[in-house]
């Protein structure tokens, strides 16, 4: 009877003996005859592929706990997201700030050193520190700073410039990139360049909504006052839109 099964089946007698002990690891008999079909599929190297069917079966359950287990973590992580209690800003301050290409370091921080001074001018010696006002976060990509040196002066060379990250005001947050010179930025002629933002730690640099960049801009030459600074922060637009305003909470 075994031989006639075999034959009907069309396998081997050591194959049939190992379905059989397919049935104690509680496979129905359709089950049997489903890896029957898969194993005929592959050339007649049926015997290979059912004794290799359980581990196989063991790593698939393992993988789908796993991608259980992920989905469920993915499942908080966005609903923590989209409470409103755990934002800083809301959708609609986002959306007002989708538009924006750059972001200006226009505030004087008062009172941050003594050889910092309050208001332009910036004699010889003495230092200035700017930052940007409270917004959402975003990712610079590059920055232009247009500086005005009186009596025409073209003496860029003397302004050292470092940027910030922090929490902005009197604390003075982690230096970010190396510490540019003016002309860096201005040609002698009085053209500004654009300038790549500098990385951090070799990464290009994402900016909190509790965050501020700063930049201390210091007179280090002997002659022609800094009248004003204006330093303009790009950032990418299209980023920022396709990460913050998508619908991703509108469920």
């Amino acid at each position: 009877n075994g031989l006639k099964l075999c034959h009907y089946l069309g396998l081997s007698e050591e194959a049939l003996c190992l379905i059989r002990q397919l049935h104690s690891l509680g496979l129905t008999g359709d089950d049997i005859m489903q890896l029957k079909r898969l194993a005929l599929a592959t050339k007649g190297q049926d015997l290979d592929f059912v004794r290799n069917c359980k581990p196989i079966m063991e790593r698939c359950d393992s993988l789908c706990e796993q991608m259980k287990k992920r989905c469920l973590s993915i499942e908080s992580l966005v609903k923590s997201t989209c409470c409103p209690a755990q934002n800083v800003f809301g959708t609609a301050t986002i959306d007002e700030y989708s538009h924006n290409t750059h972001v200006n370091l226009e505030s004087i921080v008062a009172d941050f050193d003594s050889n910092f001074v309050n208001v332009y001018p910036v004699p010889p010696g003495q230092a200035i520190r700017l930052e940007h006002q409270a917004r959402p976060g975003f990712f610079p990509t590059t920055v232009e700073i247009d500086l005005d040196l009186a009596n025409n002066g073209t003496n860029y060379l003397d302004i050292e410039i470092q940027f910030y990250i922090g929490p902005g005001g009197k604390e003075k947050g982690k230096a970010i990139g190396d510490k540019f010179k003016g002309s860096q930025f201005m040609d002698k002629d009085g053209r500004k360049k654009e300038v790549q933002f500098p990385k951090w730690r070799g990464k290009h640099l994402d900016v909190g909504s509790v965050e501020k960049i700063s930049v201390e801009l210091r007179h280090k030459g002997i002659a022609n006052n800094l009248i004003s600074a204006n330093v303009f922060v790009h950032h990418d637009a299209d980023c920022y839109y396709k990460m913050c305003i998508a619908g991703i909470c509108e469920m």
